[in-house]
């Protein structure tokens, strides 16, 4: 019996390899929308996390323009207005304007915000009404300043999230 050789080449491999997988394109990172609104929100902290974890800028302006307003309304009334005459003309004058601008201003926010954290509009306005009163019309002076505190706490966050859910093409000035 004779044995035949047999020729290797070995220009050619014997076992063939797969061919390497196709590398996965990354797609840049988008940053996630927030699905969230200030008025639909499930609860308060979720408007708070919201207020805070998209836009630092958002974020920071929104502090400042909800706070300064009730601020504001706060020194209109115990120091401008009660400074004017106590006569009942006197009592319409651009003080008590710029005082119910700012109670109406934050009115809204501070209803939004309480109606999401009780679940009963009744309650929300209940609410509005003895904080908003509180702070204006209060004689005790820490109880003015608490309402005011609870307030600039409110339309900070309420403004920081409206500001975060705004689109950026709404910025654009033309």
């Amino acid at each position: 019996m004779a044995k035949t050789a047999t020729k290797i080449d070995l220009k050619t491999p014997i076992v063939s390899l797969p061919e390497p997988a196709p590398k996965k394109v990354r797609k840049p990172y988008k940053k996630r929308e927030p699905k969230l609104s200030i008025h639909s929100a499930d609860s308060v902290i979720d408007q708070t996390k919201l207020a805070f974890s998209v836009s630092a800028i958002g974020s920071i302006t929104g502090i400042v323009l909800g706070s300064v307003v009730p601020l504001m309304a706060y020194m209109e009334a115990h120091y401008e207005l009660h400074m004017a005459d106590a006569k009942l003309e006197d009592y319409w004058s651009i003080y008590t304007v710029l005082t119910l601008g700012g109670m109406l201003f934050s009115a809204k926010s501070v209803f939004y915000w309480t109606k999401s954290a009780f679940k009963d509009s009744m309650k929300a306005f209940g609410f509005v009404c003895l904080v908003e009163g509180s702070m204006i019309f209060s004689h005790i002076s820490w109880v003015g300043w608490l309402g005011l505190a609870i307030l600039i706490g409110i339309n900070a966050i309420a403004s920081a999230a409206n500001l975060v859910l705004k689109p950026k093409e709404e910025w654009k000035l033309e």
